[in-house]
């Protein structure tokens, strides 16, 4: 497991609970301000892009695409419980199939912002 995993220290989960927050209370309040889902969704994927990066920046990972892997593992289960819990039992307006596209786009992010922060930071993976 080690080969594919990274270790998180105390203060990366510290980090990784605050994006939690940060990105549920954007998902349910962007609409107060943004009314197109479109510029929503662009919102969404910038805010994420940047979070990510944030969180590569503070964790510092010597192999990046292990990170990558962890957060993925993290992430994307607690996204998933996130929006079946909010759409099914607290709006109870049923599944959503943009969910789905929503916890693609994350995964796809966890990676593109590995790849970003390599690139700036000139780590090795």
């Amino acid at each position: 497991m080690k080969k594919y995993f990274h270790r998180l220290k105390p203060k990366d989960w510290i980090s990784i609970t605050l994006m939690i927050v940060i990105t549920y209370l954007w998902i349910n309040y962007d609409q107060l301000f943004i009314e197109n889902p479109d510029i929503r969704m662009m919102a969404f994927i910038l805010l994420g892009l940047i979070l990510m990066i944030g969180l590569y920046v503070i964790i510092k990972p010597s192999q990046i695409f292990k990170l990558s892997n962890t957060l993925t593992i993290i992430l994307i289960p607690i996204f998933i419980i996130l929006s079946v819990v909010i759409h099914e039992y607290i709006i109870k307006d049923g599944f959503q199939k943009k969910s789905i596209a929503l916890w693609l786009i994350t995964t796809a992010l966890i990676y593109l912002s590995g790849f970003i922060y390599k690139f700036i930071f000139k780590r090795r993976s």
